[in-house]
C-alpha cells in the first residue's frame, strides 16, 4: 500500500518500475511498483498537481498554480520550473526535444525540454485547451474555440525549419 499524501491524488504516471503521483496537498511523490517504497518528495508546486508524464529519466508536471515542473529521476532535482500558464495546466506532453503545455488560460506553449526556454505558442488563443499530443512535427490540440470543442492539428515543419513546430 502506497501511504504519503495529505489529500486526494489527482495524477499518476508509471513506466514499469516507479509509479509517480500528484497530489491536491502540492506535492508529487515517487514510488517504486516493486516495493511501495516512497523513493522521493518532490516540491515545487503551490496547488493541485494534475498533470504528469514520466519517460525515461524525466518527470514533468503540471499545476493549478500555472507552473510545468521538469525533474530528473535519477537526482531527484528540479531541472526547469516553467511559469507556463495564467492558472491552471489542463494538459502536457514531452519528448526528448520539446514540452507542450497547455492550460485554462487557452494557450498551448512549445518549450525546449534541453534548456526550459520558451519557444512559442502553437495556436491561436482559445477559450479552454482540454488535451495536446504530439508527434515528430505535428501537435493535435482539442479546445473550445466560439462556445464549441474544436480539434485542430497542427502542420508539419517546413523543410530546413526542423526543430520548431510552425503553424
Amino acid at each position: 500500500m502506497f501511504r504519503g499524501h495529505y489529500h486526494q491524488i489527482y495524477s499518476v504516471a508509471f513506466d514499469g518500475e516507479r509509479v509517480a503521483t500528484g497530489s491536491l496537498d502540492s506535492t508529487v511523490r515517487v514510488w517504486s511498483a516493486e516495493t511501495g517504497d516512497c523513493l522521493a518528495l518532490l516540491q515545487g508546486h503551490t496547488s493541485l498537481v494534475g498533470q504528469l508524464q514520466l519517460t525515461n529519466d524525466l518527470l514533468v508536471t503540471g499545476g493549478s498554480d500555472g507552473r510545468v515542473i521538469v525533474f530528473s529521476l535519477s537526482t531527484f532535482e528540479c531541472l526547469h520550473r516553467l511559469c507556463a500558464h495564467d492558472n491552471s495546466v489542463t494538459c502536457l506532453q514531452f519528448d526528448d526535444r520539446f514540452v507542450v503545455s497547455g492550460g485554462n488560460d487557452g494557450r498551448v506553449k512549445l518549450w525546449d525540454l534541453r534548456t526550459g526556454a520558451f519557444i512559442r505558442e502553437l495556436s491561436k488563443p482559445c477559450e479552454a485547451v482540454w488535451r495536446v499530443s504530439f508527434k515528430d512535427d505535428k501537435c493535435v490540440v482539442l479546445c473550445k474555440r466560439g462556445g464549441k470543442t474544436v480539434m485542430e492539428v497542427r502542420p508539419p515543419i517546413p523543410p530546413g525549419r526542423a526543430g520548431v513546430f510552425r503553424h
